[in-house]
């Protein structure tokens, strides 16, 4: 299971996150949001691939589809170690999440290096970790 993996990765490489760990199967955990424009933090292990949620915004999918054709286990390291690094970059307010007005699409893109954050916008609700983009 990815989530065996990225459990413990998620307790190693960020010690301070107050995240909850659920026994139900999806979601396996949860962390809220600092402002309630981006809500709730989800991650669901869908088997193959771990689905992560910025509840009141978009959500991702983060599988292994590599050529080199790993074992299933290193798969699920593979997964779990990508979700780590996106979150790393979440928090780190190196993603920039939106909602477009009137709430029908949303989505989220990752910061190249030394990439600024965007203007703000009237077509759509933008948010960093930390909180909107005014």
């Amino acid at each position: 299971m990815i989530r065996t993996y990225l459990e413990s990765a998620l307790r190693e490489r960020f010690p301070e996150k107050p995240f909850v760990f659920h026994e139900t199967p999806n979601p396996f955990v949860t962390l809220q949001a600092p402002c309630a424009g981006i809500g709730r933090l989800e991650l669901c292990d869908d088997g193959d691939e771990v689905t992560v949620y910025l509840t009141e915004l978009s959500h991702g999918h983060f599988g292994c589809y590599d050529a080199d054709n790993p074992s299933p286990e290193e798969k699920e390291r593979r997964i779990a170690a990508n979700v780590v690094d996106f979150l790393a970059d979440l928090f780190a307010d190196r993603v920039v999440a939106y909602r477009v007005v009137g709430g029908f699409a949303g989505g989220w893109s990752v910061l190249e290096e030394g990439q600024n954050l965007p203007s703000p916008s009237k077509l759509r609700s933008q948010y960093v970790w930390s909180g909107p983009i005014q």
